[in-house]
């Protein structure tokens, strides 16, 4: 398998193809499905995650030098993923290897409380979102997950599970980031770092990687492929956001 299936691969399984939505993680699969009744009625908690110390390799370089401040103030959980009820994401997604460009758009159009206290946020396509310990939990209406560590407190080790013959691992690359996304400059950004690692009979050969960056306030405004070409071209860019009144 060539570096470029490889990318595209990733992509797959990074939710970023066809009409799957941006950032849900097919390869984040877990035994966990999601049923076909009312989100506030199905099971939801969050998938097995184990947390670890392992080593991991460092993030690559930020797509612009920022100086750190020497205290980094913590910012509120979920500040770089808003949650609120009319927020919405357009995404342009370009096939890795290929002039095919897809533009993906998220809504979130409802909210519902659980009686054990868990604020859902529900996509125009059913798809679940929540906050948890730390960690954004992405469900697919397919059941399909995406956990995003948005804990940039004392440098938490990376979440890591396994799904569909894969291991993933994500954790927080840097807390400062700055890049610039269609000539639009955003700062103190999030990095999170995902890496999937085949475990055996699935074709892929080698770790793909990739960087998720989440701007506060707006949320995922770009990922980039590793390694990077010589441009440092996003995969996928924010190309419009804000929110509605539903």
């Amino acid at each position: 398998m060539t570096a470029t299936d490889m990318q595209r691969a990733a992509g797959r399984v990074a939710g970023l193809s066809g009409a799957l939505l941006v950032a849900v993680s097919l390869a984040g699969l877990v035994a966990t499905q999601l049923t076909d009744v009312s989100p506030a009625t199905a099971a939801m908690s969050p998938p097995a995650v184990t947390e670890t110390s392992a080593t991991v390799p460092e993030a690559p370089s930020e797509v612009i030098p920022a100086v750190a401040p020497e205290v980094v103030e913590d910012r509120p959980l979920a500040d770089h993923y808003p949650l609120q009820v009319g927020r919405f994401w357009v995404y342009r997604y370009q096939e890795p290897g290929s002039d095919v460009v897809t533009e993906i758009e998220r809504v979130i159009v409802r909210r519902e409380s659980r009686d054990d206290g868990k604020e859902l946020f529900i996509f125009d396509d059913d798809g679940v979102v929540y906050l948890e310990e730390g960690k954004v939990y992405e469900m697919g209406s397919s059941g399909g997950v995406n956990i995003i560590p948005v804990e940039t407190a004392g440098g938490s080790p990376p979440v890591v599970y396994r799904s569909q013959g894969m291991q993933i691992e994500k954790w927080v690359g840097a807390a400062d980031t700055s890049l610039v996304v269609a000539g639009q400059r955003f700062d103190d950004c999030l990095e999170v770092v995902t890496r999937f690692r085949a475990l055996e009979d699935t074709g892929l050969k080698g770790p793909v990687s990739y960087s998720s960056f989440y701007a506060p306030g707006i949320g995922m405004v770009g990922r980039q492929t590793w390694p990077r070409d010589e441009q440092g071209s996003l995969a996928v860019t924010l190309t419009d956001h804000g929110t509605r009144k539903l």
